[in-house]
């Protein structure tokens, strides 16, 4: 998980991991295959695998935006410009930003 915002996953990538992680989550709280497990999340008040790597990806970028070090800010500028169009999540944190 904590490698995530560095990985280029597509979506196909990401909807196999989080189907991955439901078996867990069915394991624990006795739930069969075809119940869903959004309601249970919503009550524990988690988030689907999907929606923890774009938390992740957020954070990361943020904080790398608010970098005091000049060299690791400049860096990241520079992959912004490049990867703008490519990253839905470089969009929506940042289309105001710049």
């Amino acid at each position: 998980m904590y490698a995530t915002p560095a990985l280029h996953l597509n979506d196909k990538q990401t909807s196999e991991l989080n189907a991955c992680w439901n078996p867990v989550i069915r394991k624990l709280f006795g739930y069969h295959k075809w119940e869903s497990l959004s309601a249970i999340l919503l009550g524990l008040g988690r988030l689907n695998f999907k929606h923890l790597v774009m938390l992740r990806k957020v954070k990361f970028y943020w904080h790398l935006y608010c970098s005091t070090d000049v060299f690791l800010r400049d860096m990241f500028l520079n992959f912004l410009l490049c990867y703008f169009n490519y990253d839905s999540v470089l969009k929506s944190v940042f289309l105001l930003q710049i």
